[in-house]
């Protein structure tokens, strides 16, 4: 009987998000010279477990019955009415407060990653909102976008809410870094708790104004295969552009870039960045102190992963500082990266005598033009001496 029925109920169902699910690695969607994010599929199995209204643990979760999974499917995808307001979803967990902001953070794609988050005793989290609802597009000042309900209103109602007072970690991801941060920066700017941005989307080119704080906490996520990354620029010039951006007057920010993540990052990738970057930002909160040791933790668990990546924060009111990795002097750590340096090359030894990102590409320039060698001097024309006449 669930045989018959799957293929007679379920198969109709799950053929659009096969189609969406075949079309989920297209081009992005550039529109009036600004990148948008292009919604991936949720994926059931993943995102049914985290975003159930049901909170029993993990253990019990695994106790129920083939059957049992295939008929809370069924219920996920045909008996849940679409609803104009926003869903908040508090999941089991100690310790800091984190909220996951829906729309754009690939609840669905990374589920797993975000289920072992949820499992982690250090953190008590919670997903808020869900992608593809009516209000998961870009507002009117985006080209393609449109009056409410959408991700401008859905920020006023996580405001509404409640959530940045009881939240003490945000994660975003896409599109909600490009709207949904921003606007809650907008209406609450410093009580707006540290910030993870995966994509890195409020340090991009935007149709609205990003009131950046310059006391906010915030991680960028950047990924050398994002399409949210302008194909002109290099690794080097993408990072300095989203340093740019950055108000001087803040100290309290830090940008992992990842040569190989794309758009929606690998879940090893994200594992190895996820539970770490919220302990940085909470500490640096709490405590002021660049949390090194953690960012150092990311950088060897992504290279230990096989990934290449760099890290660069602020050291001070805008003074960018690559962190050195010469404590981490294994084989691995001298292997050439897609940087064209190693990955173990201490701050001071790059050919301009400093970390690479900490530039600007002006002073870049200037500091090459300093470092450049002298023109050589024409080598002297020997003369052939002439034969002396005999008189």
């Amino acid at each position: 009987q669930v045989s018959l029925f799957n293929s007679f109920l379920l198969s109709p169902l799950l053929a659009p998000v096969d189609r969406t699910m075949a079309a989920q690695h297209c081009l992005p969607v550039k529109r009036g010279g600004f990148v948008v994010d292009v919604p991936s599929p949720r994926t059931a199995d993943e995102a049914e477990g985290l975003l159930s209204d049901d909170s029993s643990s993990s253990s019990e979760e695994s106790k129920t019955s083939s059957t049992s999974g295939l008929w809370k499917q069924v219920r996920a995808l045909v008996g849940r009415p679409v609803q104009q307001k926003t869903r908040s979803v508090q999941l089991l967990g100690y310790g800091k407060r984190v909220t996951v902001i829906a729309p754009g953070a690939g609840v669905g794609a990374n589920g797993q990653v975000y289920l072992s988050l949820k499992q982690d005793p250090r953190f008590r989290v919670r997903v808020t909102g869900r992608s593809r609802m009516p209000y998961d597009r870009y507002p009117q000042q985006w080209p393609g976008g449109g009056a409410g309900p959408n991700l401008e209103t859905f920020a006023k109602d996580v405001v509404a809410q409640g959530v940045v007072e009881q939240t003490d970690c945000l994660i975003v991801g896409s599109r909600g870094g490009q709207v949904v941060l921003p606007n809650l920066w907008n209406m609450r700017g410093d009580a707006v708790p540290p910030a993870v941005v995966i994509n890195g989307g409020c340090a991009m080119d935007l149709p609205i104004r990003v009131n950046w704080p310059s006391t906010a906490v915030t991680f960028l996520l950047l990924g050398g295969r994002d399409y949210f990354k302008p194909q002109h620029l290099s690794a080097q010039q993408y990072v300095t552009d989203a340093q740019n951006r950055v108000p001087r007057a803040n100290s309290t920010t830090a940008i992992l870039y990842v040569h190989e993540m794309e758009h929606m990052p690998a879940s090893p990738l994200l594992k190895a960045f996820l539970a770490e970057a919220i302990c940085a930002v909470t500490s640096w909160k709490a405590s002021s102190q660049v949390p090194v040791a953690a960012f150092q933790a990311i950088l060897s668990a992504l290279r230990k992963g096989g990934f290449n990546a760099r890290l660069t924060y602020t050291a001070a009111a805008g003074a960018w500082q690559e962190l050195g990795s010469a404590a981490e002097a294994s084989p691995a750590a001298s292997t050439p990266s897609a940087f064209g340096t190693p990955f173990g090359t201490p701050l001071d030894n790059t050919p301009l005598g400093g970390s690479p990102f900490a530039l600007s590409p002006r002073a870049m320039a200037q500091r090459a033009m300093e470092h450049a060698p002298l023109p050589a001097k024409p080598a002297a024309v020997l003369q052939r001496p002439q034969p002396v006449k005999q008189q």
